[in-house]
């Protein structure tokens, strides 16, 4: 675990999301994103290794996903803690109604390999307590950034800069394959096959880029302390041009949450590669275990 910012640390989780401990005071700290259930005891001792037995003032959800979100229960029950999410997001965390299906269309490697799980899955906890607009944590700002999915937010603190970004964006290029294992130090866009609004990206990032980040802590890929062009104009860039390059069913065709909790959804995209993309993903599996064989 490494301290990113004054009070602000960062759990790397084995599968490839960054926990955020926040602390208040020595007394007071929040857990923001504890990642998948397989990261519950991970998380867990990364955190008494340096906090001992102080138990979290509550565990906050920048968006429901079970990528990030899946080790909230264990975790609030062994802590005696609650769980935050934001009203927006509420039906999908409480588990009244399902995220719609990934994108199987969109750029890149990811979406080769979304052809094998046709819908995210929700964290699944009833009861979790909505956030208004104010944030709970000392010196912090709550931010509204939809468009990954309808209630994601995240969190700024003016005095350093520091924006806690949730999945409003990543520093890992989703569209091709080997930069998105390598990762990278600039901004790019949310994960893309479950992007459900690009329209609301877009106003997120142009609300990101305002608030002059110094430093960005995503859910996903390493913590940005600097970009080239700096990280408002990067967010900005990202906004007004690459928007523009996205293909996929949900960026002409959002995925909207009705007041009913129900999804209104238009048609998807037509997807000739389908199952011929499977394939060729396990075929390539294949021959690179194959090769590892006869190399070793």
């Amino acid at each position: 675990m490494a301290e990113a910012a004054q009070g602000v640390h960062c759990i790397a989780t084995p599968a490839g999301t960054n926990a955020v401990l926040i602390l208040d005071d020595a007394q007071t700290w929040w857990l923001l994103d504890p990642g998948c259930a397989m990261d519950t005891w991970v998380v867990h001792k990364a955190v008494c290794s340096v906090l001992g037995d102080v138990k979290p003032t509550g565990i906050i959800l920048s968006h429901g996903h079970g990528h990030v979100a899946g080790a909230a229960g264990e975790l609030a029950a062994e802590w005696g803690c609650p769980v935050y999410c934001s009203a927006a997001e509420a039906p999908m965390v409480h588990g009244v109604i399902s995220y719609p299906p990934v994108d199987t269309t969109c750029h890149g490697i990811a979406s080769a390999t979304a052809r094998f799980r046709k819908e995210p899955q929700a964290a699944a906890l009833p009861d979790a307590v909505t956030l208004d607009s104010d944030c709970p944590m000392q010196g912090w700002e709550l931010l509204a950034l939809p468009g990954h999915t309808p209630g994601s937010i995240g969190f700024f603190r003016a005095v350093d800069g520091v924006l806690l970004a949730g999945d409003a964006l990543s520093t890992i290029d989703w569209d091709q394959m080997i930069p998105m294992w390598r990762q990278t130090k600039q901004l790019r866009m949310p994960p893309n096959i479950d992007t459900l609004d690009w329209v609301a990206v877009r106003r997120s990032l142009r609300l990101i880029a305002s608030r002059m980040p110094k430093m960005v802590i995503p859910a996903h890929g390493h913590p940005l302390l600097e970009c080239e062009k700096g990280v408002p104009d990067e967010a900005s860039h990202l906004a007004e041009v690459g928007i523009v390059s996205r293909k996929g069913r949900y960026v002409a065709d959002p995925a909207v949450l009705r007041s009913d909790n129900t999804w209104q959804l238009y048609d998807p995209i037509p997807d000739p590669a389908g199952n011929i993309g499977k394939w060729m993903v396990l075929a390539g599996i294949a021959v690179y275990l194959f090769l590892i064989i006869r190399l070793w």
